[in-house]
């Protein structure tokens, strides 16, 4: 048993399978127009793909452009979050792009507002991390051994932790950008809801990636920082001390992972709050003309209560009136 739960298979498999509940329970928080399947997985795809590869491609980039002692102190907190980021951020543009078209052409706008984005952004987040997180495997295979690519694979993904959430929370700050700007009436929130996501986005990930290199850099000057980030060696005393340092703000940039995933569901919480109230609060008119009866007015905003009503008539077989009022109920909330 022990020995089938470390092999690759079953770890990657068990992985996919953590990023895919993940995935469900995101598009979960989405309690009034929840986005098709088939549209997450084409947006998790090239996150696991397109995203990947560009990534590549532009890390190396910006790596060769920084000063080597930076390069290998900061490299990772500079390069990947600018460049992974925006490859991520690619699809969430093409996909706001494709509505807004859509919604020119067909008069429906299929993406819009914050919630919206945030389920989109999670899952183009979900799919670069699991691809990552297996491109790490390989190459700390390759270089030391499968056991030591295995430990490094079980501390990124983090099996029952949140470890796998980060890019999702990352590329969700971009996708609440550009879910806000489908709300927008001028110029400035166009660009500026949009650009506000991605700076997030790039803030939050070089927090991650940059703290222990930071704590390193003030503590002991950069170029030891550097020499031991490259592997170089150091003097066994002062490599001692870094070792502690590191492992110090390893655990500080964990907690602050786990902080920021707090403040994603809070956030999502507090706006479907938002949502609820606007529901109850735009629909009143239509009870006081009588085209809504004030207990579906009632049940309107209420996930729990309109679900109770779904079951109730599948008990009782009536799919075809189940079908009817969550179309009448999805029009209502549009």
């Amino acid at each position: 048993m022990t020995e089938t739960l470390t092999q690759p298979a079953f770890l990657v498999t068990f992985a996919l399978i953590q990023a895919v509940v993940f995935l469900l329970l995101i598009r979960f928080l989405d309690l009034y127009e929840r986005e098709p399947l088939s549209a997450l997985a084409i947006i998790a795809a090239w996150g696991a793909t397109g995203a990947v590869a560009l990534s590549l491609v532009g890390n190396g980039v910006v790596l060769g452009l920084l000063p080597p002692a930076v390069g290998e102190t900061f490299g990772p907190a500079i390069a990947a979050p600018l460049v992974e980021e925006a490859a991520k951020g690619l699809a969430l543009v093409v996909a706001f792009y494709l509505s807004w078209w859509a919604a020119r052409r067909f008069g429906f706008l299929e993406l819009e507002g914050l919630t919206d984005g945030i389920v989109y952004g999670a899952a183009v987040g979900l799919g670069f991390a699991f691809t990552e997180d297996l491109l790490y495997l390989l190459n700390v295979a390759d270089e030391r051994g499968l056991e030591a690519g295995l430990s490094e694979y079980a501390s990124r993904v983090d099996f029952f932790g949140l470890g796998q959430l980060g890019h999702a929370v990352y590329a969700a700050a971009f996708g609440a950008g550009l879910g806000l700007a489908t709300w927008s009436r001028s110029w400035r929130g166009w660009l500026g809801f949009p650009l506000l996501g991605l700076v997030a986005a790039m803030m939050m990930h070089a927090v991650h990636n940059g703290l222990p290199s930071l704590l390193l850099a003030w503590r002991f000057g950069l170029e030891n920082a550097a020499a031991a980030m490259g592997g170089r060696s150091i003097p066994k005393e002062l490599f001692a001390q870094m070792q502690a340092t590191a492992e110090t703000a390893n655990a500080t940039s964990k907690v602050v992972d786990y902080v920021l995933v707090a403040v994603f569901v809070a956030l999502v919480v507090l706006w479907l709050r938002h949502q609820r109230r606007v529901i109850r609060e735009e629909l009143a008119a239509e009870v006081r003309t009588g085209l809504l009866s004030h207990e579906e007015w009632v049940m309107m905003p209420s996930y729990w209560n309109r679900t109770k009503e779904y079951w109730r008539l599948l008990g009782e077989g009536k799919l075809e009136r189940w079908r009817l009022l969550r179309r009448i109920h999805n029009e209502l909330v549009d």
